[in-house]
């Protein structure tokens, strides 16, 4: 491996799969964690791209998803397993204390790893996130979607899901074609990770749990968003002693995307 932090693309061992990471930028250290339902990193590294002007961002590919070994077992499709790759990233690249990211699902693994390892996490930033996130199954369309993903098993149909998913997400212009774009990258996934951590993520629940979180907290989150409303990010600030909350005004689910320039102020600004 050539230094810690070098840009490039990696892999390396851990619990019997090989597992791909990515190291993007220059700066302080930034784990991204990965959606846990599916998706490869591909998507999060192209929306999150601008953040690398001022942050080494690290991102890494689940079992099942992106250049990531198939899982071995069952419990490799879900939030656990997130959180222990994590954990085996963060001590390969030997980083005591790093910031830590989550967006939506990947937003309930970087808690829950804040919540297990304080002394590894500085810095936490939530983007529609929530301490008990919605049951997803129950939104309109979403479950027919997946039950037809499954049935089908083909890029066609697990895009069809993701636009009943997401599409309603996004509020502006810009946005869509930011979507549109990261969506013709090398998008790759694990319908069978959409289907098991859908099912885990009605029992995650950490609400009595944070007011042992340790880390400087940031929450952001989109004034129109569906998929985790603001009543969520407003819950969260008032149990995390001495978080921040930014809500943006004309973003829905993904406020990087409406509302870039906006989104990247609110996060350099807080880690400075």
């Amino acid at each position: 491996m050539d230094g810690p932090l070098d840009p490039g693309q990696y892999a390396f061992e851990t619990r019997g799969t090989i597992i791909a990471y990515y190291i993007r930028g220059q700066g302080p250290p930034c784990f991204v964690s990965p959606y846990p339902w599916g998706l490869n990193s591909e998507p999060i590294r192209s929306f999150l791209r601008p953040l690398e002007r001022n942050l080494t961002m690290i991102y890494h590919d689940p079992p099942g998803t992106g250049r990531s070994a198939p899982p071995m077992q069952e419990g490799d499709l879900g939030l656990e397993r997130v959180v222990s790759d994590l954990f085996a990233l963060q001590t390969r690249l030997e980083i005591n204390g790093a910031v830590f990211l989550g967006h939506s699902g990947g937003s309930a693994c970087a808690l829950t790893y804040s919540l297990r390892f304080p002394e590894r996490v500085s810095d936490l930033l939530l983007i529609g996130s929530g301490a008990k996130l919605p049951d997803i199954m129950k939104t309109h369309g979403v479950g027919e979607a997946l039950a037809a993903s499954l049935r089908d098993r083909n890029e066609e149909s697990f895009r069809r899901f993701l636009a009943v998913f997401l599409g309603p997400e996004i509020r502006t212009r810009r946005g869509r074609l930011a979507m549109g774009k990261a969506m013709k990258s090398s998008l790759q996934f694990s319908i069978d990770r959409a289907a098991f951590n859908f099912s885990e993520m009605r029992a995650w629940d950490v609400r009595g749990e944070l007011g042992n979180l340790a880390a400087r907290t940031l929450i952001l989150a989109g004034k129109h968003d569906k998929a985790t409303p603001p009543k969520l990010a407003w819950d969260l600030h008032r149990r995390i002693k001495g978080s921040k909350l930014i809500v943006f005004d004309k973003s829905g689910h993904f406020p990087f995307l409406d509302e870039p320039e906006k989104f990247n102020r609110a996060v350099l600004g807080f880690l400075r």
